[in-house]
């Protein structure tokens, strides 16, 4: 697999392919490389003073490149954006000096790879003295002789509600740049050729190899589009879509990367990617305009809160001084919203005299402010303020913040794409006008030539396993006496544990029930919206009869309801107290759930009722939205699909498949996945690790564990692992299990060699202190790619028009030599359904191909959140619902200014502590986050 850093020695080796399913044949979105196999490049050492950002870096080197080669003018040196350079070519070790324009809003459209505009020594390029950005000659190249616009004194911002960006987008001043090259090696292609096609084993050289060909797959789309994020993800503004509030906006691009494959050839993987933007190079006014919804500056301070909901909206915005055009622009991060304006802030002048804002603009500028009566912000230092009019935003830069719920929706339908679409869109990239990899002389130059069309995948169906759970037989009442054990065979009251076709991804609870109820007792209602009382108790009763309905074991009526008001946070810690005391009041049992009915357009109720329920009263809760109780009527499938998390909270299952593969000797399943937050935020990561402790795989102990923010590895893995032996040993008559199979969700294939030297060891160690002799098996599953299938024939896509759960694909398309395979394993809903990929990296069982394939399809078919299959393992989906669900037990709030602080201080120590969970749940199998 392309980017590994370890070698098929480290790694288990694929012991065969898989047989079983039905064989057919589906596209992917990976594209033959034709490459000369004993090509032979020269690779550089870069170094370029002052050191710049990536995407700088590439401009700066565009400008530099036809310096740097010297007399071998028709010569291309392609640069990975830090600090090397390749070339097929003999370039003597070069230093050049030039003058480059490189922080300019960036349009997603760069100059082609020709010769750019610089100024500098040495032969000179078209665009004079211009700087970079003009490729017909000239003086000022783009924007006159410095290279930006000039902006006199008195060009204020316009005050219209147009928040486009004109032709004036804002461009810095020149910047002086020098860029070394040194020779360091000579890479021989010929060991990557050997070890793609099976002969040879991934050293140094093939990985040097490979990282070079990547650099030239990306070289010209670094130039062509705006690198964001992942160095193999480019976008383009053409086609952005806003987002509401003004601010954001989505871009639109492709994802590139080299694969090494068991077809005998390279491929690159092409798909499409989106992502979301700061808005740039236009007016804070026009900004504040747009996310206030007035057309007149004067009508900002007569809304309700504006300053307010100005300061959330704008903290962290970057914004550039307009009102000088002397080169010497403010650029600042905004930090605050001033309640002062600028006809009203005063400071001490040069001569001690007290001056407003606006008397200075006029004093020092001779500017006259044309709003002086709005609000002024400042930077991080509180000393940097301004006024807002002679601000504009600086040039687009990727969004690294959360995106809020509105703006996650917002963007999923603006890029969902059916998959017939997305393949056209992913093929007509790769041909003329996009990518266009044939056309490119630095692909020519070293000798690579991309098909313009898919590779057919060899691939098979693997059958679907029944779902097990309970015939419908079942008295409604559910009420009363002791709760009869539940086995494999036989369900409480008399009703029998049956199959049901799991095909298609999917099954119906119509005339069945959950399998494993837990008896429910002791509970109660509380409605934190405005409701008439009689419509509260009709939702309450028409709840506990569907859920009955389900097979949920409610042994009491009449549960108490409270109706609180929702605008007193202050009131929901008495109201949740009030309503676990009444339950306890009227059944004489402590409080099992509270059920919690939410306005979902007021926020924070759900996090406080979390954390409080969870760490300081020891109950469960389940919260639903208050819209998905129209006219007070409760769906049938609204109640089921909450019918099938309450029962899972309480330790339940919803269904056990038929079969389980390699589960004849007692096993135990293990799920690992580490949540970080958005980038820019130093708040912890959270670790989370769930241990089954049955055999059917439904019942889970977890662990959640803080730990340095951004830190993948799990820390305190061995403890853990140590716990979750301990609670499966008790629950399996003091055995511990013979096998436990690992799946290690959120690592990339840079990282495999760290997960086997510090997890793997972890486990290893805490099994040999506990004494157990169980074999292990480690599995990575990775969702962070971009491979994608789509079906040839009707009979292999589903209704979404994606491919059938249960396609799997471990030939052709795959690692040469390492165990691993690809499957979709969930039908699709919108858009294109994004398969697993598992890697094998340790194996004392000696997993056969089809035993494992299988059982990671069947345990897909475990979630039981809902009637359906998901997109991986049921272990690997618990552990990473789980830690997601962590992050409001994080000790400080970690939402903003803390998270904000520290990031800016790297030196300030951060406390990496989770509340305690309550007593109630440590060490139970009671699912509180599911």
């Amino acid at each position: 697999m392309a980017g590994a850093l370890t070698k098929p020695s480290d790694l288990p080796l694929r012991p065969g392919f898989g047989t079983i399913g039905r064989p057919t044949t589906v596209k992917i979105n990976i594209f033959p490389i034709r490459m000369f196999a004993e090509l032979k490049v020269n690779l550089y050492d870069v170094v370029m003073e002052p050191e710049v950002p990536q995407d700088k870096a590439r401009k700066v080197w565009h400008a530099a490149e036809p310096l740097l080669r010297g007399d071998q003018k028709s010569a291309f040196i392609v640069y990975d954006g830090a600090k090397l350079a390749y070339t097929i070519r003999e370039i003597k070790d070069t230093e050049v000096q030039l003058s480059v324009i490189v922080d300019s809003g960036p349009t997603g459209s760069a100059p082609a790879p020709a010769d750019p505009g610089f100024s500098g020594r040495g032969r000179g390029g078209r665009g004079g003295r211009g700087g970079f950005g003009g490729d017909r000659g000239g003086r000022g190249g783009r924007g006159g002789r410095g290279g930006y616009r000039q902006s006199p004194a008195n060009d204020h911002p316009s005050s219209s509600s147009s928040i486009e960006p004109s032709g004036d987008t804002y461009q810095g001043d020149p910047e002086t740049f020098t860029v070394r090259i040194k020779k360091v090696s000579t890479i021989l292609f010929h060991e990557l050729g050997l070890f793609m096609k099976g002969k040879g084993q991934e050293t140094e050289t093939s990985m040097q190899a490979l990282a070079c060909l990547n650099t030239v797959l990306r070289h010209v789309p670094g130039l062509a589009f705006v690198p964001a994020g992942a160095s193999n993800n480019f976008f383009s503004s053409a086609q952005r879509v806003a987002l509401s509030g003004g601010r954001l906006e989505i871009w639109r691009g492709y994802h590139q990367s080299i694969r090494v494959m068991q077809a005998g050839h390279l491929g690159v993987n092409v798909d499409i990617a989106a992502t979301v933007f700061e808005k740039g190079s236009f007016p804070l006014l026009d900004l504040i305009m747009n996310i206030l919804g007035v057309d007149n500056p004067a009508a900002i301070t007569r809304i309700n809160d504006f300053r307010k909901r100005l300061h959330a909206e704008l903290k962290g915005v970057n914004v550039v001084t307009t009102h000088r055009g002397d080169g010497k622009k403010v650029r600042f991060r905004i930090s605050k919203v001033l309640d002062q304006s600028a006809e009203n802030y005063t400071f001490a002048d040069r001569t001690g005299r007290e001056i407003s804002i606006a008397q200075y603009f006029m004093q020092q500028y001779n500017l006259v402010l044309k709003f002086p009566w709005l609000p002024v912000v400042s930077a991080p230092n509180g000393k940097t303020i301004f006024p807002i009019e002679v601000l504009m935003l600086q040039p687009s830069r990727r969004f690294k913040g959360r995106l809020s719920a509105q703006h996650t929706s917002e963007m999923i339908k603006a890029t969902v794409q059916r998959p017939h679409v997305r393949r056209q869109q992913i093929t007509a990239a790769v041909g003329p006008g996009i990518l266009d990899y044939n056309s490119n002389p630095y692909m020519k130059e070293f000798k690579l030539e991309v098909s313009t069309e898919m590779m057919d995948a060899p691939a098979r169906v693997l059958p679907a396993p029944d779902v097990m759970l309970r015939s419908g037989n079942r008295p409604q009442s559910g009420r009363g006496g002791a709760r009869p054990q539940t086995g494999r065979g036989n369900a409480p009251g008399g009703s029998s544990i049956v199959p049901v076709p799991g095909r298609d991804g999917s099954w119906n609870m119509m005339n069945h029930k959950v399998v494993d109820p837990q008896p429910l007792t002791s509970y109660a209602f509380v409605f934190f919206v405005r409701k008439d009382e009689r419509e509260a108790h009709s939702i309450r009763d028409q709840l506990v009869m569907k859920w009955r309905g389900a097979g949920l074991d409610i042994r009491s009526d009449n549960a108490p309801v409270l109706i609180a008001n929702p605008n007193d946070p202050s009131r929901i810690k008495d109201a949740i107290q009030w309503a676990g005391s009444e339950a306890y009041r009227m059944t004489k049992q402590v409080p099992q759930m509270i059920f919690v009915i939410l306005d979902d357009r007021i926020r924070g109720v759900y996090e406080t009722v979390k954390a409080h329920t969870l760490v300081e009263r020891g109950v469960l809760t389940q919260c639903m939205l208050d819209k998905n109780f129209r006219n007070g009527e409760v769906k049938d499938q609204y109640a089921v699909n909450v019918a099938l998390k309450v029962n899972i909270k309480l330790g339940g299952a919803t269904n056990y498949v038929k079969d389980l593969p390699l589960t004849t000797k007692l096993t135990m399943f293990v799920g690992a996945d580490v949540t970080h937050q958005h980038a820019g935020s130093a708040a912890p990561s959270i670790a989370a690790v769930v241990c089954s402790l049955d055999r059917g795989a439904t019942k889970y102990t977890t662990a959640c564990r803080a730990q340095p923010s951004r830190m993948e590895i799990i820390q305190d893995l061995k403890a853990v692992m140590m716990d979750g032996l301990k609670a499966f040993r008790a629950a399996n008559k003091a055995a511990f299990p013979e096998h436990i199979i690992f799946f290690r969700d959120g690592v990339s294939s840079g990282q495999f060699k760290e997960v086997r030297q510090k997890e793997i060891a972890a486990c290893t160690a805490a099994m040999r202190e506990m004494g157990c002799q169980a074999k292990l098996a480690f599995l990575v599953v990775q969702k962070r790619h971009h491979m994608r299938l789509f079906p040839l024939n009707q009979n292999d896509e589903d209704r979404s028009g994606n491919c059938v759960p249960g396609t799997i694909i471990d030939k052709d398309i795959l690692h040469p030599s390492e165990y691993n395979f690809l499957l979709q394993s969930h039908a699709g809903i919108q858009g294109t359904s994004r398969p697993t990929l598992y890697h094998v990296l340790y194996d004392d069982i000696k997993l056969p191909a089809n035993e494992l394939q299988q059982l990671c399809f069947n345990l897909c078919f475990l979630a039981e959140r809902a009637t359906r299959s998901i997109s991986m393992v049921a272990p690997a989906y618990r552990a990473h619902l789980a830690a997601y669900y962590a992050r409001l037990f994080l000790e400080g709030d970690w939402t903003g200014s803390m998270a904000s602080s520290v990031a800016a201080n790297s030196t300030a120590e951060v406390p990496v502590r989770l509340r305690e969970l309550h007593k109630n749940f440590i060490g139970t199998s009671k699912m509180y986050y599911m």
